[in-house]
């Protein structure tokens, strides 16, 4: 006979359930204790020149870890209220479960907290295989115990799983009476036990066939989508009455419950095909309309979401009807469902079904909605509830490691090539190279796949044939090439991180992953970096990459990753042009059989040579600089020279000179690098063809070039005269200056004349004389007067000028006393030599100008060998005797002290007295030495000067000095 059913039972039972329930889980569960790691990168270039027209490669940097600690946050969902059938004094049974929907285990407190007065007994049993049914023998407690708190707490419960519990029930009442709220039970967390909820299970008394159903599900976690999972309903007569017109359905829920306990879209869909019965075995019931299925004692009808049924109640749900069903019978039915896709990580879908029946002549419903007479609008009997929980993990882990970012079909088989071979043609040495390897999750969920760099051996465990070199640095890093993967499953190795499966509705992968062809599988580009040591040559090389499933460690796949050939770097040095301008002097590997470039110079005079040290190899280096006399010797020069580098004072030609280098900057791929390379030749240099060789040498790999130059040392006579001076005198007094003369040639001279013009006779009385200084660089009585014309006797008495050799002469000028205050007389000396048949004729110019006052400048200079502002030198001194005229050698890099003395040498003050110098040719000012002294203490606050390291003009404010005053400048200059 037709019934009118209720078909919002499974809706009503869900509102039920859920109100008045708390939830604080959170939707995507993270276990506490979970460690998330996060580390940044920064890459950057460094400018290699001052207009940063060229850059350096790039460089990448990491940051610090930081870590963030997973907090523990227990939740759980106890299920759930039932409403069941019952004969007085007979036991029923209400079956409920756990949930911890939290993210950390959890044990819970269980407790009868209300009883009514018509329960008689009451019993909680176990029920570990959560089918509904109390565990034989597992009484955890009764009412017999007089506790109404199971006396330990249940076993630790884990995240996501559920733990079962039956309370078996015997009450009396009136049949048709319903007996609300019979027993309550409640559980409670350990973890917080400001957490808990109660189950409340009611009675319905009636008179007739008593039946049972119960639902079960063997698995109740899986992915989304995921499946097909079994369901299963069991249903037997525990009472002494036939029953007839056995129904039992199941409208599968297409909601589910986030973590915040909301109600979403998805749920179960139904596998066509897949009922059974127990009667029937393994013999699929067939989903339509179509009448009795199997035969014999139990003839029943399926039915299963046929669209087209006549039956309305067959097109929306499992519908399974039993002709009769006698006391003691029992059985079951099965069928399959899937999980849709989209449900969220710690979504639970609660899966009821509902049953009703008749009496054995069919004149009776049994239903939640009370006895009453066949045909009449009815609410079925609720079984339990089966939680199901989402989670996104994969139960059947799968991982591909190949070269495509979207082909999931290729590199499957290691010990196949295809797809497993990650190639680099060639790098050069030192050189950093990339090798991007994409992991693919084919798994059924999400999975984190350690990654382990094997650099011993390939793909399927044999040796590798051709390692990489030991002191190759290896990194695995994300798609970005700089920052690095980290282990965020704290499994001690790095990882991917999770990857999951593509979004359900778009068939696409988000965020860092790439989606596979078919839209079916997510992907993780990472890059294997490899950086080569300077040394390396040849190849091939090779390493292995392998992904193995943090789900389960068996699970693994690998590529190789191979470079087929390591470039040797290369440098060329070339002259006056780079490689870029074509035909530069000197391309090619050297050094040359002969020189490339010879420049001529006098013995004792400097030259420079332009070079180009040009960078022939594919990445960016820099390169040591050296000189030698041979094949190659750095540092190994003829004795008397020197031979220092310099970067191009700004001309791009050498012509002036920059700071001294002995190493290159950094010079990019393809690019050069101006370098001067300044020779100093000896003053006693032979005339020769000298042999010069120039290095460049990687300080990265054994690249270098040396090319070869000469020196020709030119035989001719030359002398130098200097400098002109001017001075002040009061009328009828003296003044002196002081003159070098050095034979800058290459051949002694000898008869070196000296004549001073004009004489007194012929100037109104202003006088001159000459004087051959006796050693000291300061005239004094001990001066030898050279008359007019007369030769220079030299340093050895032989009044021969040796090359090289200089000698100091001093001027003496005599004002008359009728001179004219602002008068000025100028005195000009000559020197000539013969040298056979060539004269050699210099002249310098001393002006005196009258004035009341007669100041003196005089000037000394001294070594500071370490640039400390302390005289040191030359020769064994220390402070202020070091102070001479004297000439002395002096190396790029030290610095030279000069004392300027202004003293007044007449009877009245002078008045804005300044002392002017600057710096000079080759060098930079050094502030250190700084140094001014006058009779009113120190006037360093009165000097005018460049900035440290820089050039440019130099002045002291003295003011005023009183007659016979003095005040003293000391200052220092630093040799490039």
């Amino acid at each position: 006979m037709a019934m009118q059913i209720t078909r919002w039972f499974f809706t009503t039972i869900l509102v039920v359930l859920f109100s008045g329930l708390s939830y604080s889980a959170v939707a995507d569960v993270v276990p506490a204790g979970t460690v998330i790691k996060n580390q940044a990168s920064a890459t950057y270039r460094t400018c290699i020149d001052d207009s940063c027209s060229q850059a350096t490669e790039e460089r990448s940097i990491t940051s610090n870890i930081v870590e963030t600690l997973i907090q523990g946050v227990p939740a759980f969902e106890f299920l759930t209220d039932q409403r069941l059938p019952a004969i007085s004094d007979r036991p029923v049974y209400f079956a409920h479960t756990i949930s911890n929907i939290g993210n950390v285990a959890d044990r819970y407190q269980i407790c009868v907290s209300a009883v009514d007065a018509q329960v008689s007994e009451w019993r909680v049993y176990a029920d570990t295989d959560l089918d509904g049914r109390p565990d034989p023998g597992q009484i955890l407690l009764s009412s017999d115990d007089g506790s109404a708190c199971l006396p330990n707490l249940t076993n630790s419960i884990d995240p996501s799983e559920t733990w079962g519990l039956v309370i078996e029930v015997i009450a009396n009442g009136a049949a048709g009476s319903v007996l609300l709220s019979a027993i309550e039970l409640e559980a409670t967390s350990s973890d917080d036990n400001t957490l808990n909820q109660t189950v409340v299970d009611s009675v319905e008394f009636i008179e007739g066939p008593l039946i049972e159903v119960l639902k079960s599900m063997p698995v109740r976690v899986g992915g989304s989508p995921s499946g097909p999972y079994t369901v299963r309903l069991a249903y037997r007569n525990v009472s002494n009455f036939t029953a007839s017109s056995v129904v039992l359905e199941d409208i599968l829920p297409t909601t589910f419950f986030d973590g915040q306990g909301q109600p979403q879209t998805g749920g179960f869909e139904y596998v066509p095909g897949s009922g059974r019965w127990s009667q029937t075995g393994n013999t699929a019931l067939t989903d339509d309309d179509d009448g009795v299925e199997g035969g014999g004692t139990e003839p029943a009808s399926y039915c299963a979401y046929d669209g087209t049924a006549a039956n309305v109640d067959c097109q929306d749900r499992v519908r399974f009807e039993l002709a009769t069903l006698p006391p003691g019978g029992e059985g079951y039915i099965e069928f399959a469902v899937q999980v849709v896709g989209g449900i969220s990580t710690g979504g639970r879908i609660l899966n009821i079904a509902g049953y009703y029946y008749n009496n054995e002549d069919n004149t009776v419903v049994y239903a939640q909605s009370g006895s009453g007479p066949v045909g009449g609008a009815i609410t079925p009997f609720d079984t339990n509830v089966v939680p199901f929980q989402i989670k996104s993990s994969a139960t059947a882990p799968s991982v591909v490691v190949n070269d495509s970012s979207t082909d999931i079909n290729i590199g499957v088989d290691d010990s196949l090539d295809s797809g497993n071979r990650v190639e680099i043609a060639a790098a050069g040495q030192g050189a950093v190279i990339r090798f991007t390897n994409y992991i693919w999750n084919t798994g059924d969920g999400v999975d984190t796949f350690d990654l382990n760099v094997d650099r011993a051996l390939n793909r399927v465990g044999a040796s590798l044939a051709n390692p990489f070199p030991d002191n190759a640095i290896v990194r695995v890093l994300q798609a970005d090439g700089a920052t690095p993967l980290l282990d965020t499953s704290n499994s001690g190795r790095v990882d991917t991180g999770p990857i999951p499966l593509p979004n359900f509705d778009t068939g696409a992968c988000s965020g860092r992953f790439v989606t596979s062809a078919d839209n079916t599988r997510c992907g993780l580009p990472v890059v294997v970096e490899v950086e080569l040591p300077a040394d390396a040559v040849g190849g091939p090389y090779e390493l292995t990459l392998a992904a193995t499933s943090n789900v389960d460690t068996t699970v693994t796949n690998a590529v190789s990753n191979i470079l087929l050939s390591v470039v040797p770097a290369t440098v060329d040095i070339t002259n006056n042009l780079p490689l870029s301008a074509g035909s530069a002097p000197g391309a090619g590997v050297g050094p040359e059989p002969t020189a490339v470039t010879t420049i001529s110079l006098m013995p004792g005079n400097t030259g420079t040579f332009t070079l180009y040290v040009n960078n022939t190899g594919d990445r960016q280096d820099q390169y040591q600089l050296a000189a030698s006399t041979t094949n190659f010797a750095a540092g190994t020069l003829y004795p008397g020279w020197l031979v220092s580098f310099y970067r191009d004072g700004g001309a791009g030609d050498c012509t002036s000179l920059g700071n001294a280098i002995d190493v290159t900057d950094i010079i990019p791929a393809g690019s050069a690098q101006l370098v001067c390379a300044h020779v100093q030749t000896a003053a006693n240099a032979e005339v020769d063809v000298y042999d010069l060789y120039f290095r460049a040498s990687s300080l990265l790999s054994a690249a270098q070039d040396i090319k070869l130059d000469a020196v020709e040392i030119l035989g001719a006579p030359d002398i130098s005269f200097s400098p002109d001076q001017f001075n002040q005198v009061v009328p009828g007094s003296s003044v002196s200056y002081t003159h070098q003369i050095k034979n800058t040639g290459t051949v002694p001279l000898s008869s070196i004349q000296l004549t001073a013009t004009p004489q007194a006779e012929d100037d109104n009385g202003w006088a001159v004389l000459v004087y051959e200084d006796d050693g000291n660089g300061v005239w004094g009585p001990e001066d030898e007067t050279i008359p007019l014309g007369g030769v220079l006797g030299t340093d050895n008495g032989d009044e021969i000028l040796l090359p090289g050799e200089s000698i100091t002469v001093h001027v003496r000028v005599f004002a008359p006393a009728s001179a004219v205050l602002g008068d000025i007389n100028v005195k000009t000396i000559t020197l000539t030599t013969t040298v056979g048949t060539d004269t050699l004729e210099r002249s310098v110019t001393d002006s005196t100008s009258t004035s009341q006052g007669n100041t003196l400048i005089f000037k000394e200079q001294a070594l500071d060998s370490n640039c400390d502002g302390v005289p040191d030198g030359p020769l064994a001194c220390t402070g202020d005797s070091c102070f001479s005229t004297s000439v002395f050698p002096v190396h790029p890099g030290q610095c030279v002290l000069y004392r300027l003395t202004a003293r007044n040498q007449s009877a009245e003050p002078v008045f804005n007295v300044l002392i002017n110098d600057r710096t000079q040719a080759y060098t930079t000012y050094f502030q250190t030495a700084l140094n001014c002294s006058s009779p009113s203490g120190s006037c360093n606050a009165d000097v005018t000067t460049p900035n440290d390291g820089g050039v440019g003009d130099i002045q002291a404010d003295i003011g005023v000095l009183q007659a016979g005053e003095q005040a003293i400048l000391i200052f220092g200059l630093r040799v490039r």
